[in-house]
């Protein structure tokens, strides 16, 4: 695919643009990751979250486009305006996994976890149990700012319309800092 670009549109974000990145973060920036985009935060920034796929998880989770239940923390900014369970459209993403900081700098909550009790609302998934209760959205304050990671595309146009205000919301929390 990159050899139909012109050489100075190929490749990724170099060392420079990763630290830039995370300088505006420390500065009061929001950054917003989505799915396979958490990968960049969660491998060059120290953030205490990390990718769970294949390593927490029992058994094998495959979920082909399925409603599941999410249970929001409301009382956060981004959970703002939502009910305490909603539903979200999962055809793939990232799991993911908090832990306690070492650093006193770092804090992270969980705005949104998978249902804890019945997760699974139209579709079917096989190895839901592994996911049940986990972190589907993370905000981690860093420095002034938000690294905000969604496990699953929130932004998907088959994703259910209450999903869509945790997009929103955080977009909004960069706009208020």
């Amino acid at each position: 695919r990159l050899r139909n670009f012109p050489p100075e549109y190929r490749g990724g974000m170099e060392k420079e643009g990763v630290k830039a990145l995370e300088e505006f973060v420390r500065e009061g920036g929001v950054l917003i990751a989505l799915r396979e985009a958490c990968a960049l935060p969660l491998q060059d920034f120290t953030l205490p979250v990390r990718e769970a796929s294949g390593k927490t998880f029992e058994g094998d989770f495959f979920c082909p486009g399925s409603l599941l239940s999410l249970d929001v923390d409301n009382s956060h900014p981004v959970g703002f305006g939502m009910p305490e369970q909603t539903a979200a459209f999962w055809n793939s993403g990232v799991l993911l996994e908090t832990f306690i900081p070492h650093n006193v700098e770092l804090d992270r909550r969980v705005v949104a976890s998978y249902g804890a009790q019945d997760l699974l609302i139209s579709g079917w998934v096989i190895g839901g149990k592994a996911i049940q209760g986990k972190p589907a959205v993370v905000d981690v304050s860093l420095g002034k700012g938000h690294v905000i990671l969604c496990g699953f595309g929130v932004q998907n146009r088959a994703q259910s319309w209450g999903a869509f205000k945790l997009l929103f919301n955080a977009i909004l929390l960069g706009c208020a800092a």
